[in-house]
């Protein structure tokens, strides 16, 4: 194996004799150079930092570059992101990074083999694009970044399965920048949106906004407005996604349960809110004992539901 090809082997049975076909190379996105320049503002009214980033693609370059990721801590938390034309912005699912990539292009090249060309979006060899930026409540650290340079895919046979494809950072090349760290501790934030455990109302789900719109009605408070410090994104019982546990999502469950009224596409699972805050008592989960469980929590005044919910516990089926 050398740095730049990836070779696999396929092993296919035939007349029950052993036949080695060799596979395609799959080419890798790291044949380029690059250099970032990063500035970092903060903005005295709001307290947030604006980062911003013009990424240059080196002369030598053999490829133009079609994605461009930053790697942060604290990539849950990044609102207001900006693209230049043509990009698209994503933060990663495990809040550990932003990425960039040139979209466009033509699903299938112009010699009809299912290969896509580049998109005119990308950054040539030579070229600087800049307009990369997103703001951050936290202030810069030393983070790593990585670029990815646009391959031309081979065309596999169908019984050419086996092919192993190289993540993103065995097909790209790195370097260092500046990003939005953390005040955590690095096991100390384990949804990765920024906000610290010991004063995140929701650990387990990335809330960077912390919003709190209430808890579990009871008749001193019969609509559940007061929050309780379990926020919207976790509050265990919330079947209607308004941040507040109340007859309302007694309702919900109850019609849906009665096949009465749609319970949105999937079924009970896919009820606002999501599957996730589906579980205020017994075990995760959504079942007809729900809906008594919160008539009961909304009668009495001083009960309360158990969080057992997957955003609130952890604990998934």
């Amino acid at each position: 194996m050398n740095t730049s090809t990836w070779l696999v082997t396929a092993v296919l049975a035939c007349s029950n004799h052993a036949l080695a076909q060799d596979i395609p190379d799959v080419p890798l996105g790291n044949r380029l150079t690059v250099s970032v320049r990063q500035t970092v503002e903060r903005d005295e009214t709001t307290g947030l930092y604006r980062y911003g980033y013009a990424v240059s693609n080196g002369t030598a370059s053999e490829q133009s570059m079609r994605s461009f990721r930053v790697a942060t801590p604290s990539a849950g938390a990044v609102r207001d992101a900006q693209s230049p034309e043509g990009w698209s912005f994503m933060v990663s699912s495990d809040g550990a990074f932003v990425e960039w990539t040139a979209v466009g292009g033509i699903a299938d090249g112009p010699a009809g083999d299912g290969t896509i060309p580049p998109s005119p979006f990308q950054i040539a060899p030579g070229a600087t694009r800049s307009g990369f930026s997103f703001r951050s409540p936290f202030p810069p650290v030393s983070v790593r970044f990585h670029a990815q340079g646009y391959v031309r895919m081979p065309v596999y046979a169908e019984n050419q399965d086996d092919v192993e494809i190289p993540d993103f950072e065995q097909s790209s090349v790195g370097g260092d920048t500046q990003g939005p760290g953390s005040p955590c501790a690095a096991a100390a934030d384990t949804d990765g949106d920024g906000i610290c455990d010991g004063a995140d109302n929701c650990r387990l789900e990335q809330n960077a906004a912390q919003a709190d719109r209430g808890g579990v009605s009871t008749s001193s408070d019969p609509q559940g407005i007061r929050p309780d410090g379990v926020g919207d994104a976790c509050q265990c019982g919330d079947a209607d996604g308004d941040g507040r546990v109340d007859v309302a999502d007694a309702d919900v469950l109850e019609a849906c349960f009665a096949r009465r009224a749609p319970c949105g596409p999937g079924g009970v699972w896919a009820l606002p809110g999501g599957y996730v805050k589906c579980g205020i008592g017994g075990a995760p989960g959504c079942d007809a004992a729900e809906v008594e469980l919160i008539r009961q929590a909304v009668r009495a005044p001083a009960a309360s539901l158990q969080n057992v919910c997957p955003a609130f516990t952890g604990v998934f089926e």
